[in-house]
């Protein structure tokens, strides 16, 4: 466990985030807050959190001050050895509602009525049995909510507060199977959103995947299924619900690289999934991904946010389509539909390393959204990344940047986004680190009235107990 205090000095040359065809006004502001790291792992227990509170005071604009906080973490409990095992999470921030208002380097700090307080958390029971090497099962259950404070961050809950429930059954082949693998999973999963009816989204489903394996190179990929989509407050596309197959195979000319393709009928047409690896080297991995999913954005957003999340060897949260650390904050993502059932269809190809001074993440990705209920079609590309490098043994230079593009059918213009931030980060001691940073927020648009631009320097100290 590290409980900190950070402190910080800021000067922005747009503090109220004002559109390049209005006034911007340049400010200093002070931070000041307390936080905390914990992370531990025994020997039937693993827990990773980080929450941080932040309280922000301007010397002019001073309508701007405020207290904002966020907290994200995740753990395991192992109740009986190699059985019985608990999964949680948590996850509390400034949700921004519509990707396409306001923006600036924090959209937390200034955009009150384009962001609300979310919370999400989950509970995962599962257990685990072996049946002589022929058989392995797994029962899981799922309890989560993410719930909405209106008054928190403005007058707006762009989404209903909505409670998860699930339970999974799946019974797969075991150690002594050598050449065909074989999965048969059933589940069912309802969100109950909090309206005046109390209207839920629920998704029932059986699915098979096989695995028969060639030789060393080729294996042949099966998925069949069968699944039902409900939503008593919205309408469930034509074609979802139904029997659904995918068929491909699997490459694997050498232990550096594995490519996996699959193509068959979902969703009332056609559908894919891909996924491959190549080792670059010792501690260098590209990596990618393309699946096709449908589903609300409580769940989107919430409870299965946590399931693309991995924790790698420095013990860092990383999203694993990326390579990046996570970040729930996606600025691609909003709240705009987010009580409706939306196709998601995405593609990400990322690369990640490390060298004795180095470390780095680069990734690419396109995302199509279909909101058949209202119509809205969106699609957002872009490509990013982070850079580290040790410069002496005390002092690292970071480089984050993020730039993607939105082309969103409800909406009459297009958006070109673009984040960038870069810092030098120094160790008087073990217990204190201070900081200089510079962060840009760029929006260009169609709209010329909707063109945003700030520039943020900060300087930091951090102070461990």
């Amino acid at each position: 466990m590290e409980p900190r205090v950070e402190t910080a000095i800021s000067a922005t040359d747009n503090a109220q985030g004002a559109t390049k065809a209005e006034k911007q006004d340049a400010d200093l502001f002070g931070t000041v807050g307390p936080g905390i790291n914990i992370l531990g792992e025994g020997a039937r227990v693993r827990l990773n959190f980080n929450g941080s509170v932040q309280y922000n005071k301007y010397l002019q604009e001073s309508d701007l001050d405020d207290a904002s906080g966020n907290a994200f973490g995740i753990g395991r409990v192992e109740l009986f050895e190699d059985r019985f095992f608990v999964d949680g999470n948590v996850n509390y921030r400034q949700q921004l509602i519509d990707r396409t208002a306001s923006g600036s380097t924090d959209n937390a700090r200034i955009d009150s009525e384009n962001t609300t307080d979310r919370f999400d958390y989950s509970i995962s029971p599962y257990y685990l049995e072996r049946f002589g090497g022929w058989v392995e099962t797994q029962t899981r259950g799922v309890f989560g909510q993410t719930l909405f404070d209106p008054l928190g961050r403005g007058d707006t809950r762009a989404s209903s507060n909505a409670t998860t429930v699930g339970l999974s059954q799946s019974v797969a082949s075991g150690a002594r199977f050598t050449s065909f693998f074989w999965n048969v999973t059933g589940e069912v999963n309802r969100s109950i959103r909090d309206d005046d009816d109390n209207t839920y989204f629920q998704v029932q489903r059986v699915t098979g995947d096989t695995e028969y394996v060639i030789n060393r190179t080729w294996a042949l990929l099966g998925t069949v299924g069968i699944e039902e989509y409900k939503d008593t407050g919205s309408t469930v596309p034509d074609g979802y619900n139904g029997v659904f197959w995918l068929v491909g195979a699997r490459w694997t000319p050498g232990p550096r690289t594995s490519l996996s393709a699959r193509v068959g009928r979902r969703f009332g047409g056609m559908s894919y999934a891909a996924e491959g690896s190549y080792i670059l080297g010792p501690t260098t991995t590209i990596s990618l991904s393309v699946d096709d999913t449908a589903t609300v954005g409580q769940a989107r957003n919430g409870v299965n946010f946590f399931n693309m999340l991995v924790e790698n060897e420095d013990g860092v949260i990383i999203d694993e389509t990326t390579g990046l650390p996570a970040d729930p904050n996606d600025p691609n993502d909003d709240l705009t539909n987010g009580d409706a059932i939306t196709r998601n269809r995405t593609i990400n190809l990322s690369l990640t390393g490390s060298t004795e001074r180095n470390d780095f993440s680069f990734f690419t990705f396109f995302t199509q959204r279909d909101t058949e209920a209202t119509g809205r079609e969106a699609r957002i590309s872009g490509l990013g990344g982070r850079f580290k490098r040790r410069l002496t043994p005390l002092l690292d230079w970071n480089v984050a940047a993020r730039t993607s593009y939105t082309d969103d059918d409800a909406i009459a213009n297009t958006y070109l986004t673009t984040n960038l931030g870069t810092s030098f980060d120094y160790r008087f001691s073990d217990s204190l680190t201070g900081s200089v940073e510079y962060s840009l927020f760029d929006r260009r648009s169609d709209d010329e009235t909707n063109e945003r631009q700030e520039n943020l320097v900060s300087v930091r100290l951090v102070k461990f107990f």
